[in-house]
């Protein structure tokens, strides 16, 4: 089976939860949709140094005003799977 759609997708929830982590007034800025738009996120800026990290641009998630949104995803958080770190380079 191919793992690739678990790992997009438990990426996704775990940036969901970091959003609703950072607070009712943050959450209640961003787009309607803004979901849908974060289940993308291998569209937007990704790198795998330390850490996963997802950077969305500006007016990605939400008004010019809350800036790029950051996050920062531990590999431990995610199942690469066995030889998934040795696939990424890690």
């Amino acid at each position: 089976t191919c793992a690739l759609p678990i790992f997009r997708a438990t990426v996704t929830d775990l940036i969901l939860d970091q959003i609703m982590g950072m607070g009712q007034e943050i959450h209640d800025s961003l787009f309607e949709g803004y979901e849908a738009t974060v289940e993308g996120w291998n569209d937007y800026y990704v790198s795998f140094g330390d850490d996963i990290c997802v950077i969305f641009s500006a007016c990605s998630l939400g008004p010019h005003a809350l800036g790029a949104m950051e996050f920062h995803i531990d590999y431990s958080e995610v199942n690469l799977g066995e030889g998934g770190e040795a696939k990424l380079g890690l």
